[in-house]
């Protein structure tokens, strides 16, 4: 049954590449470390998947944005 799953997916457009590329897509927009990604997609070095899929690690970016945001806040001193 599966078989003719990945069958009706391969006959509908997609190839083996865009299969790849939403599979790490998808385990980094759900967390997944990109060394693990790495790891994941076979690829021999970390800046080869980093090249490719930083981009997409929209949550580090949101994250960095918001502790450069923090550190530019003004503290309130208190008048004691």
């Amino acid at each position: 049954a599966s078989t003719k799953k990945f069958q009706k997916i391969i006959s509908s457009g997609l190839t083996l590449a865009d299969l790849r590329h939403t599979c790490a897509s998808l385990l980094l927009s759900n967390g997944v470390p990109m060394k693990q990604i790495q790891i994941w997609l076979g690829h021999s070095t970390f800046s080869t998947t980093a090249d490719i899929y930083a981009h997409l690690d929209f949550s580090a970016q949101e994250q960095s944005a918001a502790t450069m945001g923090a550190m530019f806040q003004r503290k309130e001193v208190s008048a004691e």
